[in-house]
């Protein structure tokens, strides 16, 4: 795998889904299953390659938070090992991690944990397509709750 691919792995863990528009996003409660997926778009903020952050977008344009992703990367055999965290104003933050030696979209990332509306976040996330992209990214969260999150800082 060559840095370009990397990048993109990476750039995916900036972020931090399946619509055609960049700027497509959606967030809404399924009910029943504790289950809410939220899709979001994304832009290069700032950072290089490992260390970078980006902004995240609603379907309607709105900035609606940024992402981190830091990356690890192992040469022979080339293996990316990044981790992350995707912040929602107002919301609080979906952490995530992933290991790959193939960084070619589609894939999953595992959610390793949250805050706030997030506390008890398990779940995926869909990497459709990677901030590399000449439309910019776009990720779906699948988020499991099990309860209710009653703490506050």
């Amino acid at each position: 795998m060559n840095i370009s691919k990397t990048a993109r792995v990476c750039a995916l863990v900036t972020l931090a889904a399946a619509l055609a528009s960049p700027s497509a996003a959606a967030a809404q409660q399924q009910g029943g299953g504790g289950v809410q997926t939220i899709t979001v778009a994304s832009r290069p903020a700032g950072g290089t390659f490992p260390h970078t952050t980006a902004n995240l977008f609603d379907n309607w344009g709105r900035q609606v938070g940024f992402s981190t992703t830091n990356c690890d990367i192992v040469t022979s055999p080339e293996t990316t090992s990044c981790s992350g965290v995707y912040v929602f104003t107002g919301r609080g933050q979906v952490t995530w991690q992933n290991a790959t030696r193939n960084s070619t979209p589609p894939y999953l990332i595992a959610i390793t944990g949250g805050t706030g509306e997030f506390c008890d976040a398990r779940g995926q996330i869909s990497v459709l397509r990677t901030e590399n992209e000449p439309a910019g990214g776009l990720f779906t969260l699948r988020i499991a709750k099990n309860r209710e999150c009653t703490l506050k800082p």
